[in-house]
């Protein structure tokens, strides 16, 4: 809808606070948006011309409307906007955009006498909207899943440094290219989000880390069982990435990707070398069932992408057992709240995490390799795409 449309219903709420006086509220405005009548009146005759039922999530149909007064009301606009709502000098102007109409624009901040140098009250009838376009555009689709990161070799997102590829592929594009395709054409505009994520050399287990694609404009709304095992069957041939429980989800289920994302507790084993040999005292040292908290500031490799705070986090269970063939590798296996920084708890990074693994034992502790073996995170429900329909 075209901005002068909201300018006229304002105009109209002032006549009738002329007209009306105390009767009308200067902070509710007294008549429904056109735009909303709109589609009250539109949506029930589209439904039964189509005879389906009306869907938040179907296909949307956009309608563009325009008046050949659109201009000169936005140069009005903007004159009253800067003479009701002045700016510091060298502060940012604000834009009057629809938003801005909607929430500052009512007769309690506007006096009538201001409002009445630019636009007329009551408003002029003196054109109608015109129809420019009709355009549909498929709903918006979520495809959920679990992935099984197998390489050490692996961004999570498309890796560029200083302009170039870092690494040919990531587990974003993996998994993208092999979905979206089934459901749309333009595969650019595809989410990829996940619970969390993991180094490049580090590999996620067990049941695999939780993910959603956010698919818009799509041409399918189902995702048939054959078709979501052959898409995993698919991404199995990189031997990189698997994905298993490839299905369809609703949007209101994407809470589970973020909700209560530093209260989850993932479990990791990390392989260690240590300094001197391994000692029943040292594995006593580790062995500690009640947890630990830490504090631990931002590493330094991160820095670059996240700001510098020190966080507490919570390391609820901790293990190590020892390879009897060499005393200084040590398997260690850790519980810890989500956001936790592995690699800095095993050596410390200087001092920078503190305890550290290194510090419990009073001798420095290098970290070999580290895997995910879990996420606390029963979501989404395990299907077995396998199986015939």
């Amino acid at each position: 809808m075209p901005m002068i449309v909201q300018t006229r219903q304002l105009a109209m709420w002032y006549a009738l606070l002329e007209k009306f006086g105390n009767k009308i509220d200067k902070e509710r405005a007294p008549d429904v948006p056109l735009k909303e009548a709109i589609k009250l009146i539109i949506n029930p005759i589209i439904c039964k011309e189509l005879q389906k039922g009306y869907d938040a999530n179907g296909i949307m149909i956009n309608i563009q409307l325009s008046h050949n007064m659109e201009e000169d009301n936005l140069k009005k606009l903007k004159q009253l906007h800067e003479k009701a709502f002045p700016t510091a000098p060298n502060a940012k102007r604000q834009v009057v955009s629809r938003g801005v109409l909607d929430k500052q624009y009512m007769p309690k901040r506007i006096k009538a006498e201001l409002f009445k140098e630019y636009f007329t009250v009551p408003p002029q009838a003196d054109d109608i909207l015109k129809l420019d376009s009709i355009e549909m555009t498929g709903p918006t689709v979520f495809v959920a899943g679990r992935y099984r990161k197998i390489s050490r070799e692996l961004s999570h997102t498309p890796w560029v440094l200083n302009g170039k590829r870092v690494m040919e592929d990531s587990i974003e594009e993996i998994i993208i290219r092999t979905v979206a395709p089934y459901f749309c054409k333009d595969t650019s505009r595809v989410i990829f989000m996940s619970s969390g994520r993991e180094d490049v050399d580090v590999r996620c287990l067990g049941k695999g880390r939780p993910f959603v694609l956010e698919i818009p404009n799509s041409i399918h709304t189902t995702l048939p069982t054959a078709e979501a095992h052959r898409m995993e069957c698919e991404i199995d041939k990189s031997c990189k990435l698997s994905v298993k429980n490839l299905q369809m989800v609703q949007r209101e289920e994407l809470v589970h990707i973020k909700s209560g994302e530093e209260q989850k507790k993932k479990y990791y084993r990390a392989l260690c070398k240590l300094r001197d040999p391994a000692t029943p005292e040292i594995l006593q040292k580790l062995d500690i069932p009640e947890g630990f908290q830490i504090q631990q500031k931002t590493p330094i490799r991160v820095l670059h992408r996240r700001p510098l705070h020190t966080r507490p986090r919570m390391i609820y269970k901790m293990k190590a057992s020892v390879d009897k063939d060499n005393l200084r590798v040590l398997v260690l296996d850790v519980v810890s709240q989500a956001g936790t920084y592995i690699k800095e708890l095993v050596h410390g990074e200087f001092g920078r995490t503190t305890p550290s693994v290194s510090s419990i034992i009073g001798q420095p502790v290098d970290i070999l390799a580290l895997d995910v073996m879990a996420i606390d995170l029963d979501w989404p429900k395990d299907v077995d795409n396998s199986l015939p329909e």
